[in-house]
């Protein structure tokens, strides 16, 4: 059902809910088989949780609110707890495929082998890049002495020591202007998610690039987004800093 879109997936559940009726079945009672795929029993059982909250009058209970799409999104979705670290990922700054990788790294919830051996898929946790150690969140971001030498380049260009432990702790502490703690923020996520790339090269396509390239290749993104700062109205400290980091060759 991927790419299909929520207009392509209403269109194919009404094609299976008549052809459900037309055998006698009820779809408001229809209950998917266990054997069925996962994304038909998440669509049965959206469509329950929509009935009960409808035979429960949620809308009408609020406030007495109309239904809406916007209502139904905000009941049906889950709620996670909210956390002090959302801005460091989610800003202007950082690259939109960046934030969502290090949101996923955040959160644990990476495909790394150790963790893949543990659930059976697999024959060995090794970490593609050095073969030396067990491949885990740690080793690969901050441990690796290959992730170092990007770390440490890149944080060279930006004069700033890249922190190889307590990252997340780190990045909370740090003062400074809103823009520079941004592009800082952008950086680091800039850094783990092409680390994570020339993990998936190397594991794909048996490719690996020296790190002094993937340095490079970072600190040239990131220029990129620097120079539309300089059409921006920006502190002079600001626009100092950010014409030194345009100035320099990665």
């Amino acid at each position: 059902m991927g790419g299909m879109g929520v207009e392509g997936v209403g269109v194919v559940v009404g094609k299976i809910q008549f052809k459900l009726k037309s055998r006698g079945v009820n779809w408001k009672n229809y209950s998917p088989p266990t054997n069925s795929a996962w994304y038909w029993r998440k669509i049965c059982q959206f469509k329950t949780n929509l009935l009960n909250a409808y035979q429960l009058q949620i809308w009408q209970t609020q406030n007495h609110q109309q239904y809406t799409i916007a209502r139904d999104y905000d009941y049906l979705r889950v709620r996670g707890a909210e956390v002090s670290w959302h801005k460091l990922i989610w800003n202007s700054w950082t690259i939109p495929k960046h934030a969502f990788l290090d949101w996923i790294y955040h959160h644990g919830n990476m495909n790394t082998r150790d963790k893949l051996l543990k659930l059976g898929i697999g024959e060995e946790d090794t970490y593609y890049i050095c073969g030396a150690d067990t491949e885990s969140i740690t080793h690969l971001f901050l441990a690796c002495r290959y992730s170092e030498i990007v770390m440490s380049v890149v944080g060279d260009w930006i004069g700033i020591v890249l922190p190889l432990q307590d990252v997340l702790e780190w990045r909370l502490a740090r003062s400074g202007s809103q823009l520079q703690k941004g592009v800082l923020n952008a950086t680091i996520n800039a850094c783990f998610y092409h680390i994570w790339r020339q993990r998936n090269f190397c594991k794909h396509e048996s490719i690996l690039h020296r790190p002094h390239k993937i340095a490079r290749d970072i600190i040239q993104e990131l220029q990129v987004r620097l120079r539309d700062a300089t059409n921006k109205k920006v502190e002079r400290n600001d626009a100092t800093w950010i014409d030194r980091l345009l100035g320099s060759r990665p």
